[in-house]
């Protein structure tokens, strides 16, 4: 598509437009088209005609939705829909008809969804002064609406799933709250009327965006950006633009003026032009590509547009400009980062960055209960599309396997049931038939003879007698499917590789070791762990595994989904890349593409997004880990490795979240920081001064001699000392699964009864800590940190006693002369009170200070945790 673009005046561009053809993500099976003009937000009727193909009972392991408009802002948590119909996960049954207003939430639920498999049915959802829902041309429920969504709200495309189970034939949408007898019954095509603005017939061969009543009427007209990831993510040097899509039903033009702002990561201006956007009275959706020529260098952007035109809006999203590469120049690490790719997702921005693997679970394009979802009957299209698109995109796939249907599970007891939320579905059941079981390996590796990696479930040992969310059977059930599996597997195709479950250090932890004593790693050819804890949360696990059978090994699954601080998660990307390639691990494979790497509204990438650009960009030329450097200093960097480059020279990465500090190195060297930036590096008799503030990439002919040191800011001697920087998988093993980075405890090492566990009952943030003692001895928590000159030091905490007498205390241990003081505080009571202590310390390299309970029985809350030098 050709894009015109015509300067009239220094100050404004004038850019001509272009028909809207499907600029959208492109999805095989999914159709998307526009809501902007199609959709009226105060009143409304949408009709979808599908064929499902499986049972009903076979609903429920998850969402799957009919009809979906996402909402262009977040409006609440978890609120990912702002208008649709869908079947919910389990407990919920049967069919949902949902309207989101920002600030209400209007849903009618249909708890026996009665239709015949393979036949034709027609759902629909109706909005205005009710919200309605029909099934067959029949209301099945109604909710009385307060007030509908605002046109701010609604996102420029809807969303229609036309593969397995929905498979939707056809669509209306009407600008009208139709009344009951003008619905259209499971027996009737759709015919477009005076209030249709859209039509899809024939299995969305016939598609026609049509000009209603309400919009001659109106005078209807928008302009807004058309959001997607593929749009917002450039490589240097590449075109760079922002689009926008607009309709005008009125009898006249209309003109709208974008003023554009834009400032990099580091809140610099970027001045760019301003637009004129005219849009013509035909009722047709057209797009401009406004050309941003002034962001075509490497960087993060945050990008503010305001549109004035009858009325003014104004919207917020970002662009990111990645480093390009030069693939001939990659090494082995450039197989080392991978992405699990969402069916739904475009594969431009992950392959605009080198990605050469994928792990695909949660879309279920190979999951058993989608591919077979009744007994004998294969749905393969969607798995075929996403192979392909994977392949073209230069992408292997890793597939994991599991997760039977109903048919085809063995239904745990009502108690089992009732000990996460996630073991209620079927798909979290052990197989009910190891032949079935075998048949669906054998059937799908055949099939898919290209996909070279398959895992065999997903955090199986989120089993008995843990938390029971992945896996209802016992470690011999696991190792009995995953010799079928591995059998199976082998005999469709001999040269796939097969992975043992992804094991999570946050439950279940005795079950890797069983399953390495049993035998299991003869039947799989990849060690496989999840890194939500860090390399030491899976240190014991590898370790076993060198030690019975040495084989390759992956951590495949880790994002930062609890982490809101997003400079601290940047920091954490770089850091736990480059920790787990230093333990040996041969690929790191992320997972939180939505609100991670991307806005799940307007699709824009987040810093954390770019971060891992720049990270991939460098490692993908190095060939191995070299080392980590010491000098003196060091232990205040978590991030100090080096790497050997393909071209002789050595990558070293050096970071400290403590604060900032002038590195010197012997030598001239050229160094980027964390967002790929240039740093200013100046010359001192011979030494290069690197201004280190987070991370710093730096390229040397040979590894770095680091002479020192200096900290050119307040040194932050206590980490986390909110406890809101959490490791561990919250969501799926609960408060008890996470940990606050940086701390260690001392739980039943005097008191075999004593427990040290998160809490959501904190003095400020999220989290604090709840300590517990029986009275037989002392419990607590400690952080090792150092001091940095002589001096007055101040440990304070806030401290609250929720039940029993304890006695709460801090502690110094000055490990250099072997000495431990105590401060204990009796006036504790049941609310939050800050403690605080003073002390002489002398210059210490080797120093632990924690807080907790000294003795007594009962428990503690403790929260905000802080040690400094006095002032």
């Amino acid at each position: 598509m050709k894009r015109l673009i015509a300067l009239i005046a220094s100050a404004v561009l004038v850019i001509p437009l272009f028909g809207a053809g499907t600029y959208a993500t492109k999805t095989a099976g999914l159709f998307r088209g526009y809501a902007i003009g199609a959709i009226r937000p105060d009143e409304g009727t949408v009709e979808v005609s599908a064929v499902i193909d499986k049972a009903a009972a076979e609903f429920g392991n998850g969402w799957n939705f009919f009809f979906q408009v996402v909402p262009s802002q977040k409006i609440g948590t978890g609120a990912n829909t702002l208008l649709g119909i869908f079947t919910p996960a389990l407990p919920e049954t049967g069919l949902a008809f949902l309207l989101r207003t920002g600030r209400d939430y209007y849903r009618v639920n249909v708890k026996d969804f009665v239709y015949t498999p393979r036949k034709r049915v027609t759902l629909a959802i109706r909005w205005g002064k009710k919200l309605t829902g029909f099934i067959d041309g029949k209301p099945v429920g109604t909710a009385v609406m307060r007030e509908s969504f605002d046109e701010k709200l609604l996102s420029y495309v809807f969303r229609v799933d036309r593969f397995s189970p929905c498979n939707v034939r056809s669509m209306k949408i009407s600008t009208r709250e139709l009344a009951d007898s003008e619905m259209t019954p499971s027996s009737d095509e759709f015919r477009a009327d005076a209030d249709t603005s859209f039509i899809a017939l024939n299995d969305f061969a016939d598609v026609r965006e049509l000009t209603s009543t309400w919009h001659r009427a109106s005078g209807y007209a928008a302009l807004l950006p058309a959001w997607r990831a593929e749009t917002q993510v450039f490589t240097e040097g590449e075109h760079t633009f922002f689009p926008f899509i607009g309709v005008n039903y009125g009898t006249r033009p209309k003109t709208y003026t974008i003023d554009m702002t834009v400032k990099d990561y580091n809140g610099i201006d970027v001045p760019v032009k301003s637009a004129s956007i005219t849009l013509p009275a035909d009722g047709k959706h057209h797009i401009t590509e406004i050309p941003l020529p002034e962001l075509a260098a490497q960087n993060y952007y945050f990008v503010n547009a305001g549109v004035s035109g009858d009325a003014s809006s104004t919207f917020s999203g970002a662009i990111s400009v990645v480093p390009a590469a030069d693939p001939s120049k990659d090494g082995a690490l450039a197989l080392f980062y991978g992405q699990h790719q969402h069916w739904d997702f475009s594969t431009a921005p992950f392959a605009k960055l080198g990605t050469k693997i994928t792990r695909n679970w949660t879309d279920g394009n190979f999951l058993w209960h989608c591919i077979e979802p009744e007994r004998g009957t294969y749905q393969w299209a969607r798995t075929d599309a996403y192979v392909k698109e994977c392949r073209e995109a230069g992408m292997e796939i890793l597939a994991v396997l599991g997760y039977p249907s109903r048919w085809a599970a063995e239904e745990p007891s009502e108690e089992h049931k009732k000990k996460h939320p996630l073991a209620c579905r079927p798909e979290r059941w052990k197989p009910l038939d190891n032949a079935a079981w075998g048949k669906y390996i054998y059937e799908t590796v055949k099939r898919y003879k290209e996909v070279k990696y398959w895992e065999i479930y997903n955090e199986v040992n989120f089993s008995p007698p843990g938390l029971p969310a992945t896996f209802s059977g016992t470690p011999e059930d696991y190792f009995e499917l995953l010799k079928i599996a591995y059998a199976e597997a082998k005999r469709a195709n001999p040269a796939c590789t097969v992975l043992i479950s992804g094991f999570s250090a946050d439950v279940n932890v005795e079950m890797p070791i069983q399953l390495i004593n049993m035998g299991a790693l003869n039947y799989c050819d990849i060690f496989n762990v999840h890194g939500y804890s860090g390399v030491p949360g899976a240190a014991a696990w590898v370790a076993a595994m060198k030690k019975k059978k040495p084989m390759p090994y992956w951590m495949t699954e880790h994002m930062w989904h609890l982490e809101e601080n997003i400079a601290k998660r940047q920091f954490l990307t770089v850091q736990y890349f480059a920790d787990f390639l230093a333990a040996g691990y041969d690929r790191f494979i992320n997972m939180g593409t939505h609100e991670v790497f991307f806005s799940r509204y307007n699709y824009s990438p987040t810093p954390d997004f770019h971060t891992t650009a720049v990270f991939q960009k460098s490692i993908r030329m190095c060939t191995r880990f070299g080392g980590a450097y010491t000098f003196p200093g060091s232990d205040s960097f978590a991030v100090r490795h080096h790497f050997s480059r393909t071209d002789g020279k050595t990558l070293s990465i050096i970071g400290s979240e403590l604060g900032s500090f002038d590195v010197r190195i012997k030598g001239t060297l050229a160094a980027r920081d964390i967002m790929g930036q240039p740093m200013t590096v100046t010359d001192d008799g011979g030494e290069s001064v690197v201004p280190l503030k987070s991370v710093a990439y730096l390229v040397s002919e040979k590894p770095l001699t680091i002479t020192g040191v200096k900290a050119t800011s307040k040194i932050a001697l206590c980490q986390n000392g909110g406890f809101e920087d959490i490791e561990g998988d919250i969501g799926m093993g609960g408060l008890k699964s996470g940990r606050a980075r940086n701390w260690l405890f001392r739980d039943k090492t005097f008191d075999p009864a004593g427990t040290v566990m998160l809490s959501d009952a904190p003095n400020t943030g999220k989290y604090a800590y709840r300590i517990t003692s029986s009275g037989k001895g002392r419990v607590y928590l400690f952080q090792y940190m150092k001091t940095f000159t002589p001096g007055t030091y101040i440990v304070s905490a806030a401290f609250k006693r929720t039940a029993g007498d304890p006695k709460p205390y801090f502690f110094y241990f000055d490990m250099e002369h072997n000495k431990v003081i105590n401060k204990t505080f009796d006036d504790v009571g049941g609310d939050y009170r800050k403690c605080t202590w003073e002390i002489e310390l002398p210059k210490l390299e080797k120093l632990a200070v924690g807080a907790g309970i000294l003795e007594g029985d009962g428990s503690i809350l403790v929260d905000d945790i802080n040690f400094e030098i006095a002032q």
